[in-house]
């Protein structure tokens, strides 16, 4: 199988494309539904919650095919306000208790759990200088630009910010992920292991505009489930690879990966950013066999390419 590429196809088609068992570890994001007002470059939002969760089960249930024995999959989630007529019963849809009986039903068996703390914490209590508020929660102060409090200094209907999204970790068949043929040693320093060994990280949200994507994450976030969860040189897909923000990490990471993206715009933007990503951070033995790869692939007849390239 080819590594290290982004396939511009249809999600469920380009996890066809991949072999059984063949996979560390998948991190992904999944695009959001049911009016969460996300605008993405090559899907509707609008989808009605139980056809997206009947989607995403059909999603996860081929990355549970591609996931070798003891791989992690990593799902980056958020709840979101519901907006569909049953409002009056659920105000946030929680997509993480769905996922979790949605993996029950797989098999999957639930191995960790992550919180991510999205805003800026300062060790002061006062304003921030970057956004000028101050929002004091637990102890800490949490910087942000939304203002919705809903009835503000009243227990009638306060409406609860979110500053945190989930970071669920499913194992394939085992909990132990063992070494395969090519894996190469663990490299995770003891200092960065005690600190991401923590069921919270605090990490900033990514504020760029990324070719266009609304909600990219970090690539620090990406990069901590690289080293925590799966060996150097191991595969990471992320099957809505977006703009490249896994890619990246993947290969910060001294790990291999494979993207799958539905939208033209976000795997150019994709493919352009990890190139310019590669010189900087592969070791020149890579790069050499690497390079010589891509003349081979040069050299090579021209046949219809399914997977976008």
């Amino acid at each position: 199988m080819e590594y290290n590429k982004i396939i511009c196809a249809d999600v469920l088609d380009g996890l066809k494309l991949l072999p059984d068992n063949s996979v560390s570890l998948i991190c992904t994001s999944p695009p959001y539904a049911a009016g969460s007002g996300v605008q993405y470059d090559n899907r509707d939002d609008n989808q009605p919650y139980r056809e997206y969760l009947d989607w995403l089960e059909t999603v996860f249930s081929e990355c549970k095919r591609v996931l070798r024995t003891g791989g992690r999959l990593a799902i980056n989630i958020d709840s979101v306000t519901n907006r569909e007529k049953d409002k009056d019963q659920e105000y946030f849809r929680p997509i993480y208790v769905d996922l979790g009986n949605m993996m029950r039903r797989h098999e999957m068996k639930f191995f960790a759990e992550h919180v991510w703390l999205k805003g800026a914490t300062h060790p002061f209590h006062g304003v921030c200088p970057e956004c000028q508020k101050t929002i004091s929660v637990n102890g800490l102060n949490f910087c942000g630009k939304k203002t919705a409090w809903g009835s503000y200094c009243s227990p009638s209907t306060p409406a609860v910010r979110r500053n945190h999204e989930y970071i669920l970790i499913y194992s394939k068949e085992q909990f132990k992920l063992e070494p395969a043929v090519d894996s190469g040693k663990p490299d995770i320093r003891d200092v960065d292991f005690q600190d991401w060994i923590s069921s919270t990280w605090a990490i900033q949200p990514e504020t760029r505009n990324l070719g266009g994507h609304e909600v990219p994450f970090p690539v620090e976030l990406a990069f901590r489930l690289a080293k925590m969860y799966c060996y150097p040189n191991d595969v990471v897909l992320d099957p809505f690879m977006g703009t490249g923000t896994t890619a990246v990490a993947a290969i910060r990471a001294n790990r291999r990966y494979i993207g799958i993206d539905n939208s033209e715009k976000y795997v150019q933007y994709a493919r352009d950013r990890v190139e310019k990503e590669k010189p900087i951070f592969l070791p020149e033995s890579v790069r050499s066999t690497r390079k010589k790869e891509e003349k081979a692939r040069a050299k090579a007849p021209i046949t219809e390419n399914i997977l976008g390239e």
